[in-house]
């Protein structure tokens, strides 16, 4: 498999976005989904990245950076990560995940985080294959 290109997202990108996100249990309409691009675009605390292959993405990383009191750089949130399904165990996942860790020290960060859900027991392994840890734990509460 040749390596995936690896660039900014962009609104054009939307219908392939909302597929990968309505993958990740999260359906969004692709109309949503070329606003939040845009809008995204003029925050220089998120970055949304697509792999493309053969002009079409198949894999997207969004990663947040944010300050903390605790320490002398950001932190660093990978809050999505999605490869096609017909496209995992490619080497795909691996190629991206590098891309938001250099994205991510090369902005200073003092640590990378990611966020899963705990039902993807899969995802689990692949980010402890990456040498990623569980260190805590994460709770929500949503506006209602």
């Amino acid at each position: 498999m040749p390596p995936i290109q690896i660039r900014n997202a962009r609104p054009d990108d939307a219908p392939d976005l909302a597929r990968l996100l309505g993958e990740l249990g999260y359906p969004t309409e692709a109309d949503i989904v070329r606003q939040r691009v845009e809008e995204m675009a003029q925050r220089p605390e998120a970055v949304t990245r697509v792999g493309v292959l053969s002009g079409r993405v198949i894999a997207m990383s969004t990663v947040v950076f944010r300050p903390t009191l605790h320490e002398l750089g950001d932190i660093a949130r990978l809050i999505a990560v999605v490869v096609d399904p017909g496209r995992r165990g490619q080497g795909i996942g691996r190629q991206l995940m590098a891309d938001a860790e250099r994205i991510s020290w090369a902005r200073g960060a003092v640590r990378i985080e990611v966020t899963s859900a705990e039902y993807r027991h899969e995802a689990h392994a692949f980010y402890e294959h990456m040498g990623y840890r569980q260190n805590g734990r994460r709770f929500g509460k949503d506006r209602h």
